[in-house]
């Protein structure tokens, strides 16, 4: 498989989150999660708003974030065939943000696409083709620990909250992180059962 074949998916989704932060386009204001115009019956608003980011600062941190997953995750996970995890983690932590919306008067906006960054996180981490199993456990283990650390109320990494200009809204990691363990007895039947029982 070719690169361009292989990293098609992911560039065009770097290519629509650059496009969105185009300041003359201004598609952010149609994109970004709002609670009232969701209730209004925008609900693509649940999915696009992982595409926005509050600066180029917090893009630029999230394109960071996916090329460590191209780099250690498996194949599979830069390709078509990870289509339907990909769909899932977008729609879980689109719909976890609106229901914390609903429950929350105060959180009304959401910008980002580090919950979803998280979920692929954690299973490039544990099915990491280069790294022995006690190397991965130990990696996807502090990259949930992190995200559970994070829920604690009063926690906070103060310098990303600088960075991206607005608080970090940690419960879009844990929908991400939990997209994740959902999922991954099923990716690991589709993909890592089927190699070992390859003959070499």
């Amino acid at each position: 498989m070719t690169l361009v074949k292989q990293y098609f998916g992911w560039g065009l989704l770097v290519l629509l989150m650059a496009i969105v932060e185009l300041p003359f386009l201004q598609l952010k204001q149609y994109f970004y999660f709002d609670q009232q115009y969701v209730e209004l019956g925008q609900v693509w608003r649940i999915v696009t708003t992982h595409l926005v980011h509050m600066n180029l600062t917090h893009f630029a941190m999230n394109f960071l974030g996916l090329a460590i997953i191209a780099w250690v995750g498996p194949r599979w996970l830069t390709d078509w065939r990870a289509l339907p995890f990909n769909l899932w983690l977008f729609l879980l932590v689109g719909y976890g943000i609106w229901e914390v919306a609903k429950a929350d008067p105060a959180f009304n906006a959401y910008f980002g696409f580090s919950g979803v960054l998280y979920g692929w996180l954690v299973v490039a981490l544990a099915f990491a083709p280069n790294y022995s199993i006690p190397i991965r456990i130990l990696a996807a283990g502090f990259i949930s620990a992190k995200v559970l650390l994070e829920q604690i109320p009063g926690f906070s990494f103060v310098a990303t909250d600088a960075a991206i200009g607005a608080p970090v809204m940690v419960q879009a990691h844990l929908f991400g992180l939990l997209g994740a363990i959902i999922v991954m007895p099923i990716l690991w039947r589709l993909f890592i059962k089927p190699a070992r029982a390859t003959p070499q």
